[in-house]
């Protein structure tokens, strides 16, 4: 529900899908997406030491949560500690190479580290997934506007 109540918008969106991520960790303690959808809540209102209680916390749950990784990385680069957010942003990498956000936060670690090198081939990776992204969204979206199925057949 938070996440619907998140994406729906409007006025006081946060604190009511705050309230629902909150309510499922009453229920399941060991919610590591509901920890990480409370830090992000946190992190976007610059509340940095409550964010970091709980992405720290849904990375312990969930090592593998890359989303979580990214959010601590830009906590990190927000609190100009660009050593944690490379640190944060590289493991993102790891868990998901594809992943566009996480070259993309591991890209500005590093610039703000003056690794200018690093700094560009993430660049460059980040670009080229965004690329690969908006060229399948619009083959997908060809495919839905036209009727082709991708394999030669139209749909009825």
């Amino acid at each position: 529900m938070g996440q619907i109540i998140l994406q729906q918008g409007g006025t006081d969106s946060e604190t009511k899908a705050l309230a629902e991520f909150q309510q499922e960790l009453a229920v399941n303690p060991e919610s590591a997406t509901a920890e990480y959808a409370i830090g992000e809540i946190f992190r976007r209102r610059e509340d940095y030491s409550q964010a970091a209680t709980h992405l720290q916390r849904a990375v312990t749950l969930d090592p593998a949560l890359a989303e979580a990784h990214i959010a601590l990385a830009q906590m990190f680069m927000a609190q100009h500690d660009p050593e944690n957010s490379s640190r944060e942003a590289a493991i993102a990498v790891k868990l998901q190479p594809r992943n566009a956000k996480a070259h993309y936060a591991l890209m500005v670690a590093y610039r703000s580290e003056g690794k200018m090198d690093d700094a560009g081939k993430e660049l460059a990776l980040f670009q080229q997934l965004q690329q690969e992204h908006e060229t399948n969204f619009n083959n997908k979206l060809n495919m839905l506007l036209t009727g082709k199925t991708g394999i030669g057949q139209t749909s009825n």
